[in-house]
C-alpha cells in the first residue's frame, strides 16, 4: 500500500500551522511537525543537519527520523521515509512547511500519491506578522517580493496539477470555518488516526500560539508612517491575483 501525503505550504504566517491542525482533527490525518527537508536539509548534495532551524533539531521525533536516513539521496522517496520514521504507517499522513511550496511542483511530478494545499493572503498582513517573529530580520521589501513569488509558484503550479494543488483563502477561512472544510472534504483523502498530536510546541514556538485557537480575522490599525507600506502591499495583491490567480478551493 502506498501512503498518500498531504503538504500544507505558503508564505510563513499565512495560516499554514492553523490549516494543518484543522485538516488533523476535521480527516483524521496525523501530521509531522515542519522538517523543512527540501529547504535546509541538504547542501551540495549531502545531508547537512547542522544548517536545520533548532526547532526541528530539539523536536525528538523529528531529530531522530533525521539521524535514520543517513545518507539517502536527496528527493521525494527519502522525504517519504523520513516522514514514516516520524509519523509511522498509516493510510494518509501530513507535513506542513512553508518554505515546501518552492518545490511542489518537483514533488507533484515525482509522486502521484502526493496532494498539496496552499494558504492565500494578503500579503501586508503577513509582513506585518512577520515583523514579530525573531527568526525573520528581512526587510519590507525582501518579504514582499517573496510574498509575490510563493503566490506566482501556486499559480504555475495549480495549472499544471490542477486537482492536486488547492488553495485556501485565509480570509475565507477566517469567516466561514466549515464551508472550507466542506470544500476540502471533496478533494482531500480520510485518514484512519484518531488520537490527539502534536504539530508544534508552543514553548519552542511562541509565534504559533495563535494556532490553537479558532481562525480569526485580524483587524491591523495602520500607522502613518506605514501608510505606504500598505498602500504598495495591497496594490501587489491585487495585481498578483490578476496577473497570477488562483482559485480557492471553495470557489471550485
Amino acid at each position: 500500500m502506498t501512503t498518500n501525503i498531504l503538504l500544507v505550504g505558503g508564505m510563513p504566517r499565512s495560516g499554514t500551522t492553523l490549516l494543518s491542525r484543522l485538516i488533523a482533527e476535521h480527516f483524521h490525518i496525523p501530521f509531522s511537525p515542519e522538517t523543512h527537508y527540501f529547504t535546509f536539509a541538504y547542501a551540495n548534495g549531502r545531508l547537512t543537519p547542522e544548517r536545520l532551524p533548532k526547532e526541528v533539531t530539539e523536536e525528538p521525533r523529528v531529530a531522530t527520523a533525521y539521524s535514520r536516513i543517513g545518507d539517502r539521496p536527496r528527493g521525494v522517496d527519502t522525504f517519504r521515509t523520513l516522514l514514516r520514521e516520524i509519523l509511522g504507517d498509516a493510510k494518509t499522513i501530513g507535513e506542513k512547511t512553508p518554505a515546501h511550496l518552492t518545490s511542489f511542483p518537483e514533488i507533484l511530478k515525482e509522486d502521484a500519491h502526493v496532494i498539496t494545499v496552499v494558504l492565500k493572503r494578503d500579503y501586508f498582513e503577513i509582513i506585518e506578522s512577520l515583523r514579530k517573529v525573531h527568526w525573520n530580520n528581512a526587510s519590507f521589501w525582501t518579504n514582499l517580493r517573496r510574498c509575490v513569488r510563493y503566490h506566482r509558484i501556486a499559480h504555475t503550479t495549480q495549472r499544471q496539477f490542477p486537482d492536486r494543488l488547492l488553495v485556501v483563502d485565509y480570509r475565507k477561512l477566517c469567516e466561514n470555518e466549515q464551508s472550507v472544510i466542506i470544500a476540502l472534504s471533496k478533494w482531500l483523502p480520510r485518514g484512519e488516526h484518531s488520537c490527539a498530536q502534536k504539530i508544534f510546541d508552543p514553548e519552542v514556538e511562541p509565534w504559533k500560539k495563535n494556532a490553537l485557537r479558532a481562525p480569526e480575522v485580524i483587524k491591523r490599525k495602520v500607522s502613518l508612517d506605514r501608510v505606504h507600506f500598505w498602500l504598495m502591499a495591497k496594490l501587489c495583491f491585487v495585481v498578483s491575483n490578476i496577473v497570477y490567480p488562483v482559485k480557492p478551493v471553495h470557489r471550485q
